[in-house]
């Protein structure tokens, strides 16, 4: 389960909490490159991958039950729901 879900001052970066007690940040331009909804799975596809714009920030976060939560993005981007293993999966890989 993931805790604490706060999106910097800047909006470039989501910070979180496990309840194990770890901390991870993660920045918005990795999330948005790895949302795996429909639009952004069609993008893959077409070109390759995900056109992340320079300085993209998360402009909302809607919890999704008690599993996962809506990010939206900068570039309008509002579809990328993101499991919460998923995201401890991102914060663990990602170069941030």
């Amino acid at each position: 389960m993931i805790t604490d879900l706060i999106v910097s001052n800047d909006g470039r970066t989501l910070l979180f909490n496990s309840e194990e007690g770890d901390s991870y940040r993660v920045s918005a331009a990795s999330l948005r490159q790895q949302a795996m909804d429909s639009a952004s799975r069609r993008e893959r596809i077409e070109t390759g991958e995900i056109s992340i714009l320079h300085g993209i920030q998360i402009s909302a976060l809607t919890p999704m039950g008690s599993t996962g939560i809506n990010i939206q993005f900068s570039d309008g981007h509002k579809k990328a729901i993101f499991p919460y293993s998923y995201l401890r999966k991102i914060a663990l890989n990602a170069d941030n």
